[in-house]
């Protein structure tokens, strides 16, 4: 039967994903990455608002000036105990997942916005891993997201 098949197949797949940052230099193709983000927006969103943007990040200097940002933080919030820094100029591409506010500026709307773009976050996630693209979710960039726009 197909469906149990698919099922099986879903199932395997999200057992085996895990937050990936052992990443190699091997491009990315386009096709790939479009491919990737097509399925990222078949993600449901509250009143099917589609929110969501995705800034692809090639340039090694903006990988790069990112990067330092992000370990920035990471020192900031865990002193020496910071993870392993990843070689972001050295990552083949980013995806900044981003959002515009159409639910308001008040926490409902705040919650409102996360719990419509993480379905598509999960669903890019899922997509690159079976693609044998390795991923990690991060959220540390949103706390300096006023310096970061212009960046992106």
């Amino acid at each position: 039967m197909a469906e149990q098949a698919s099922f099986e197949a879903l199932e395997e797949l999200m057992m085996r994903q895990r937050a990936g940052r052992l990443f190699d230099s091997r491009e990315v193709e386009d096709s790939l990455i479009e491919r990737i983000l097509g399925m990222a927006t078949r993600a449901p969103s509250a009143r099917n608002a589609q929110t969501w943007r995705f800034i692809v990040i090639r340039d090694t200097e903006t990988k790069a000036r990112l990067g330092s940002v992000f370990d920035e933080l990471g020192s900031q919030m865990y002193g020496q105990g910071a993870p392993t820094r990843t070689p972001w100029a050295e990552v083949p591409v980013l995806i900044a997942v981003c959002s515009e506010y159409a639910f308001g500026e008040d926490e409902s709307g705040r919650m409102a916005l996360g719990a419509s773009i993480y379905p598509a976050v999960q669903n890019l996630l899922l997509a690159a891993h079976a693609a044998g693209l390795s991923t990690v979710l991060t959220t540390r960039w949103k706390r300096r997201e006023p310096e970061l726009r212009p960046i992106l």
